[in-house]
């Protein structure tokens, strides 16, 4: 290497900083997103089971306040849905107050998805193929219509289903099984 005449022995030179890209005619959008934690945000990007609470309005609010960064960066590793050992910041804990899928009303399900899937999309086909995003919406779309929602109880029903459903697939994605979530199972439905 080539040393400069202002060089001094054995200092390193600065790294040269990343520049910053940007469209210079896009601004920021009139109503931002609500932000989910970024223990959600990994739990996706893992292709694992992540609670729906995290992609309300009540548990992004709770995310506003979560601390992203440690004062030192300490990594710890984690296992994803390919079985892939990675390592991430110990930061990335789950919220406390997240409720489960079945403390969730229908309606707090069904407003939530949407969010959760638009992160989907964000993330992109190779996590998130777009038939896999389409299974997603078929799935709570063909729930939000089904009859068993009109008897007393159903909505109950419904998101308990879609609790053991979802975090099913998921289980099932793991283990290279996948099964089409569209499919619904009745019997299960009449069992909860």
């Amino acid at each position: 290497q080539k040393q400069r005449p202002d060089d001094k022995e054995g200092e390193a030179r600065p790294k040269k900083a990343k520049p910053f890209i940007f469209d210079a005619n896009i601004g920021i959008e009139t109503m931002p997103l609500n932000r989910p934690a970024q223990y959600a945000i990994t739990k996706l990007k893992d292709r694992v089971y992540v609670e729906m609470d995290y992609f309300t309005p009540r548990g992004c609010s709770l995310a506003k306040n979560e601390k992203l960064t440690s004062p030192v960066d300490t990594l710890g590793f984690t296992a994803n849905a390919n079985r892939t050992i990675a390592l991430q910041p110990l930061s990335v804990n789950p919220l406390k107050n997240i409720c489960q899928d079945t403390e969730l009303s229908w309606n707090e399900v069904n407003k939530t998805q949407h969010a959760m899937m638009r992160h989907m999309v964000e993330l992109g086909a190779p996590l998130w193929p777009k038939h896999i995003i389409q299974a997603f919406t078929d799935f709570f779309g063909i729930l939000d219509a089904h009859p068993i929602r009109e008897q007393e109880y159903g909505d109950e029903t419904i998101v308990k289903y879609q609790a053991i459903v979802r975090r099913e697939w998921h289980d099932r994605m793991e283990l290279e099984q996948g099964m089409n979530l569209g499919i619904v199972n009745n019997n299960l439905l009449q069992q909860i």
